[in-house]
């Protein structure tokens, strides 16, 4: 009996307890969904840059949130993500642009918010949108500002790199509500260039201002900044970021400059011989006077092997001591309580991607017992005589060789002398004749990688131009002066993208050719000899257009392979 009642209490009360929240729901005070914030409407973004569309709201009890696309409802993916208050989209695709809703309601009421998002390509500029519609109460009203840079600047950023390394533009910046950055690359100078930290929005026509082609993989944005990979020349200049929100914009400006490199291998300072008694510390240190990049530094003990430093190939017995992995500074070898078979010959080596020199240094260690014996008169002149004798005989040796040298020398001289004569001669005959100007180009790397037919290959790098022939703006060479020339274009093109081409002289074809390769990428060349008079001009034109990328290319001129290039010499006159 005790249970049943106990049982039906609990059911009772459970029965209580869910009247009284039923009451309490239909009759606690409620708000239907509101705008707790502003609403950017209109939205224009670059393809492959990053959006944020922002629903902010407030109502009781909280609003549920959804969103839309084209009239379709939105769920997690790879490139949208939902947030809290907002819509997030990256890596934009031209297919994103259209009409988007966010739908937020409660049981009191529904409310919705429409977007326009317009996508852009890398040549439009963005128009002012039709911005803002205001509305009631914003509880985060004093929270918002301007964008603004979290750090210091000066009035411009002067940023230098290694040709072949990577520069970093940092444009760190706060405000509410969250602001958008855009990268631009100033094409030319003009009063129009903005001044720093004051609202700006570009006329690219006045400014010279083109947006950062992403799809260009040297160019990585990530957050606020953008790094440039593998540094050429060409990326040397001005370049321009732009942060901006509902309630204004910032701009700063970068001055990016390349640093030629120098090949050259490490030049090493010479090493000192030392000696040491047993027991004490000895300490090297390999100084590197001058090198084209950070070299890496080993430090290396001779050994004997039959009393021979050396195999039978002339290759030295060494073992290696240190590198740079193994301790904090490399430069620095030092060997502590040395004994006697420390003695010996040691050798740092440094290396870099140009080339390797070394420095070597002999270590004697005394015995303690000979250490303490400078007082054996005997002894030390013995050895200093025999010192003596011997430097003597090898005297004796070299003023022999020195003197059947000289006579081997003045025969040389004189047979020289003659010989010079009578090329000097032949010379003086042959000028009257030949007056050959030098006159040589080469240039690699397109400018554009997906041609149409009857346009010029035009190549930006310019590793020589005697005679200043070649324009690398129109990609044509003009004969500074009549002659006999040789010409060579070599194409690099994508597997399965056949690159129709020829070399054209004053819109005549004097040379074709045809690249394509089913299964890889692959290279190919043609060449012709011409006649030509002053002033005709030579180009490389492509016969067949394709809107895909056909031709590829590395930047760097050291590369081995994928040179896409043209060249021209004058051979005769």
């Amino acid at each position: 009996m005790t249970m049943e009642a106990d049982t039906r209490l609990g059911l009772l009360t459970q029965l209580l307890l869910f009247a009284l929240s039923w009451q309490l729901t239909l009759g606690s005070d409620g708000s239907a969904p509101e705008w707790s914030s502003i609403l950017l409407r209109d939205r224009q973004v670059y393809v492959n840059d990053s959006t944020k569309l922002l629903c902010r709201y407030k109502g009781a009890p909280k609003p549920f949130i959804e969103w839309y696309a084209n009239g379709e409802r939105l769920g997690p993916s790879k490139r949208f993500k939902i947030a809290k208050y907002s819509l997030n989209l990256k890596d934009i695709k031209p297919k994103d642009a259209g009409s988007y809703a966010c739908k937020v309601w409660n049981r009191f009421g529904i409310l919705w918010g429409n977007f326009t998002l317009k996508v852009l390509n890398n040549t439009e500029s963005p128009t002012p949108p039709d911005y803002y519609i205001e509305v009631p109460e914003d509880i985060f009203e004093d929270l918002k500002s301007k964008p603004a840079f979290s750090r210091k600047k000066d009035y411009s950023d002067y940023v230098s790199g290694s040709a072949t390394k990577s520069v970093t533009l940092d444009c760190d910046a706060i405000g509410y509500p969250d602001a958008n950055i855009t990268w631009y690359r100033t094409t030319k100078l003009s009063n129009g260039i903005p001044e720093p930290n004051v609202p700006y929005k570009p006329n690219m026509r006045q400014t010279g201002l083109q947006p950062i082609n992403y799809s260009n993989s040297k160019y990585k944005k990530e957050g606020w900044k953008l790094t440039i990979e593998d540094i050429a020349l060409e990326d040397k200049g001005n370049y321009t970021c732009i942060v901006a929100n509902e309630l204004g914009s910032i701009n700063w400006n970068f001055t990016v400059e390349v640093l030629q490199r120098l090949p050259i291998a490490p030049i090493v300072a010479a090493l000192e011989n030392q000696t040491a008694v047993v027991g004490e510390d000895v300490m090297w240190t390999c100084q590197i006077g001058l090198t084209d990049s950070q070299p890496m530094l080993q430090w290396l003990q001779h050994y004997q092997v039959n009393n021979s430093w050396t195999n039978e190939k002339g290759q030295p017995h060494v073992k290696l001591l240190q590198f740079e992995k193994t301790v904090d500074d490399p430069q620095l070898l030092e060997l502590k309580n040395v004994s006697v078979n420390d003695a010996g010959w040691y050798t740092c080596l440094a290396a870099n991607s140009v080339g390797m020199n070394y420095r070597s240094a002999y270590l004697t260690v005394l015995t303690v017992a000979y250490a303490d014996q400078p007082d054996d008169k005997f002894s030390y002149e013995s050895k200093l005589l025999e010192k003596v004798i011997r430097m003597e005989i090898k005297m004796s040796q070299l003023e022999q060789v020195l003197v059947q040298t000289g006579n081997k020398f003045e025969n040389l001289l004189m047979n020289v002398t003659v010989t010079l004569e009578n090329k000097t001669a032949e010379l003086d005959v042959l000028k009257d004749h030949i007056d050959l100007p030098l006159v040589a180009f080469h240039a690699y790397y397109p400018v554009d990688s997906s041609l149409d037919t009857n346009q010029i290959l035009i190549l930006s790098n310019v590793t020589m131009n005697e005679g200043d022939g070649y324009d690398n703006v129109i990609g044509t060479f003009r004969a500074p002066v009549a002659g006999l020339y040789y010409f060579a274009a070599h194409v690099c093109n994508y597997a399965t993208r056949g690159f129709y081409y020829e070399i054209v002289k004053d819109h005549a074809m004097i040379a074709k050719s045809v690249k394509y390769n089913n299964a890889a990428n692959d290279c190919g060349s043609v060449n012709v000899i011409t006649k030509m008079e002053k002033d005709e001009r030579v180009w490389i034109r492509c016969t067949s257009g394709n809107t895909s990328p056909q031709l590829y290319s590395s930047t760097s001129f050291s590369a081995s392979y994928g040179k896409t290039s043209f060249l021209g010499i004058l051979m005769h006159k």
